[in-house]
């Protein structure tokens, strides 16, 4: 599994996890950075003046690139989880044997942790995460590689058995063809009007997919569910000024074999439910002890041997 980029959901609620986006675009790196989780001031019991918990890291030479503690590869690579930060994590957990896919895992484990946004989505919403050192190291590997395994899949993994009700001939691909955009089944509340049923989704008039059930709904993307998205992009329009159509029956995947939209969004459900039961599952990120309170920040980096923040030398005593 190549460590590519973690992106963390701009809102940052604790009910909207974090997504993998494509290892080949931007990656994440680990710096050496030790800070407490808030990056709050404390106080110098001493003097009594406020002090900064951050140990500020010493920064490389950019352009020398053979200045660094990971030297690049062959192909002018440097892996996205540092020597350094693997050593952190090795003498922290010195019970446990760690290897850098399995800090990976963590990482995409402790981003989708609830207790750990939710109390941090301040923080979040300013700067880079910071991930602590949860008590439970393994349990947060296991639950990321599920998590990557389940997001990186998405396009072959086991659809969700949606009843699939069609109304028109079953042997027609217009039949599953979107005519304008796809919406959500109507019913009437307690006060008799109407409102989204988001049990079913209309694909076209003569296609619905039935029993979509509510968990699929937890799993938030930067705003939207998995299905919402699907409901917003696979649409078809017509630009005004141009007269192009947009129709997203004429995509790759479905466009000689319609019924693989509707196999499509059976797999999102597959992925919103399933992340939803991993997510609910997760032990806390966060423990009350102070030696839990120092995290490692995660720094953007790039790729292919480009140049990008290191470290070297930081004291990780508590300062």
């Amino acid at each position: 599994m190549e460590r590519g980029l973690l992106g963390v959901d701009h809102e940052c609620h604790s009910r909207y996890p974090v997504h993998g986006q494509r290892a080949d675009v931007s990656p994440l790196h680990l710096r050496s950075q030790m800070s407490t989780p808030a990056n709050q001031p404390s106080s110098d019991k001493t003097s009594g003046e406020q002090t900064s918990d951050v140990i500020h890291p010493k920064l490389l030479d950019l352009d020398d690139s053979a200045n660094t503690a990971d030297p690049p590869d062959e192909y002018g690579r440097v892996d996205n989880i540092t020597d350094w930060c693997l050593t952190q994590f090795q003498q922290h957990y010195s019970s446990t044997p760690i290897s850098k896919d399995d800090i990976w895992a963590y990482i995409y484990g402790v981003l989708h942790a609830e207790d750990w946004r939710s109390r941090y989505a301040n923080d979040l919403r300013k700067g880079l995460p910071r991930i602590p050192f949860a008590p439970d190291f393994q349990a947060f590997a296991q639950a990321g590689q599920s998590l990557i395994d389940l997001h990186l899949g998405y396009e072959t993994c086991e659809p969700w058995p949606l009843e699939v009700v069609v109304e028109g001939d079953p042997d027609n691909p217009d039949t599953y063809r979107i005519r304008k955009q796809m919406s959500w089944g109507k019913v009437r509340d307690e006060n008799g009007r109407l409102v989204k049923d988001k049990s079913v989704l209309h694909v076209n008039d003569l296609c619905r997919l039935e029993g979509i059930p509510d968990e699929a709904h937890e799993y938030v993307v930067n705003g939207k569910t998995p299905l919402e998205w699907a409901i917003s992009r696979l649409k078809v329009t017509t630009d005004k000024g141009s007269g192009i159509v947009n129709d997203a029956n004429h995509w790759r995947v479905w466009a000689d074999e319609p019924a693989n939209l509707i196999l499509h969004l059976q797999r999102l459900v597959r992925v919103s439910v399933e992340t939803s039961r991993i997510v609910s599952g997760l032990p806390s990120a966060l423990s009350d002890s102070p030696e839990n309170w120092r995290s490692l920040s995660v720094q953007k980096r790039t790729i292919s041997g480009l140049p990008a923040p290191l470290t070297e030398g930081i004291d990780t005593s508590n300062p």
